[in-house]
């Protein structure tokens, strides 16, 4: 437990002096640093910490972003929806999900990363589906990102 409560001041810690330098460096740092906060953080502040970093950000309907700032808001959707899931939210994982993939074009699969980002976000949304009882519409998701990993 003593090493729990060390890696979460650490990140704690390690998200204020991304706050600190601005909102696009915090936004940054949790895009690439969220899946280790999953391992030492809780839903509820991954989520209010997610949400505070996406807030203020229009570029969800934008489709004039660089890619990099694109990604990186494709990343904290994804993981809020991992947080909202793991905070036993289903249905409100759905909303970042789909804000996610309204950012991935076809020019956002171009790149390995863009194609790992893309098959985690349809690997996800398949499985809220899926635990919400709307097995064809999962069924669907699986199938494209299966699609996506055999180009």
């Amino acid at each position: 437990m003593q090493v729990f409560d060390t890696e979460r001041q650490n990140m704690d810690y390690a998200i204020e002096l991304s706050r600190l330098k601005g909102p696009e460096r915090l936004r940054e740092f949790l895009a690439v640093g969220a899946a280790v906060m999953r391992y030492c953080v809780d839903a509820a502040t991954r989520i209010q910490y997610l949400q505070a970093a996406l807030e203020g950000k229009n570029q969800l309907t934008d489709g004039n972003e660089p890619g990099g700032d694109r990604r990186n808001v494709v990343r904290l959707e994804l993981a809020r929806a991992e947080a909202l899931c793991d905070n036993q939210s289903l249905e409100d994982a759905e909303e970042p999900l789909k804000k996610a993939m309204e950012l991935m074009d076809r020019d956002f699969t171009k790149s390995s990363n863009g194609i790992m980002d893309t098959v985690l976000v349809l690997l996800l949304f398949a499985g809220v589906k899926i635990n919400l009882s709307k097995t064809e519409e999962g069924h669907k998701l699986l199938v494209e990102a299966l699609r996506i990993l055999n180009k």
